[in-house]
């Protein structure tokens, strides 16, 4: 590929060189640029990102793109496609006629958080997955609104929260294909879900628990709630399998149980 071959787009902040790569493919940048589709989408130029620095990766994403234009042959309704604020409250409807959900409170009052972000003001066709993820990364976690973490700024939402925001938000545009043929929230990776560090009691801490169960009121039910606890604490058993087992699945000879 010769060097002199390229494109110039102009933004806002600067100019932009774009290298030709092959029919529609071009690269932002040098060598190791992130590589973009270039097509006509109702008759007006579109750029998309393939997110990847790869050639043969991005190849293989603009065939897949150009197969699904080329596949979906959707005619646009008349009118100004909606703003994403609205096409969440009429998704949330749609869902709530059809049942389509159980969770569908929970789902709403997420999508609700995204319908009054900055991007529930605009089009619909004109939300791009960075975005998405701008608003993602800056949601403050409404359980701990009043908490600040060490470094004097609100908690925010977990990354499995995020995750499953970006799950719902996907069906939104899926109800709204019709004002266009991709879906960005198929360009959001996955956030990465780790569990917290969990600190184990002390066998001092256990043993005062122990104690208060012992020399509560009712000595009976007391003792039976110790005896509850140090089998969960010996065991290992969770507190579904603790209540699920019975004599029979004890075998004291051999030293285990089922």
């Amino acid at each position: 590929m010769c060097y002199g071959d390229f494109v110039k787009k102009v933004s806002k902040a600067k100019s932009i060189l774009w290298f030709k790569a092959g029919k529609n493919l071009y690269r932002r940048g040098g060598r190791h640029g992130i590589y973009y589709a270039r097509f006509e989408k109702s008759g007006k130029e579109t750029w998309k990102s393939l997110r990847t620095t790869s050639p043969s990766i991005a190849k293989a994403k603009l065939a897949e793109l150009e197969a699904k234009v080329t596949k979906s042959n959707v005619t646009r309704p008349d009118g100004k496609p909606p703003i994403l604020a609205q096409a969440i409250k009429e998704a949330l409807q749609r869902w709530k006629l059809r049942r389509a959900y159980k969770s569908l409170e929970t789902m709403e009052f997420r999508l609700k958080r995204i319908a009054d972000s900055p991007i529930g003001r605009l089009p619909i066709n004109r939300v791009a997955a960075e975005q998405i993820e701008r608003v993602l990364l800056s949601l403050i976690d409404v359980r701990f609104k009043d908490q600040i973490d060490e470094n004097g700024e609100p908690r925010l939402i977990s990354n499995s929260s995020r995750n499953q925001i970006v799950v719902e938000l996907r069906k939104v545009f899926r109800e709204f294909k019709e004002w266009r043929l991709d879906n960005p929230c198929d360009e959001i990776q996955r956030y990465p879900e780790r569990d917290g560090e969990r600190v184990a009691p002390t066998l001092e801490e256990v043993n005062s628990v122990l104690e208060v169960l012992r020399d509560s009121r009712t000595r009976a039910e007391g003792q039976k709630a110790t005896d509850f606890v140090e089998f969960l604490l010996f065991s290992g058993c969770r507190l579904v399998e603790a209540n699920g087992l019975v004599w029979e699945r004890v075998f004291f000879d051999r030293n285990y149980l089922i």
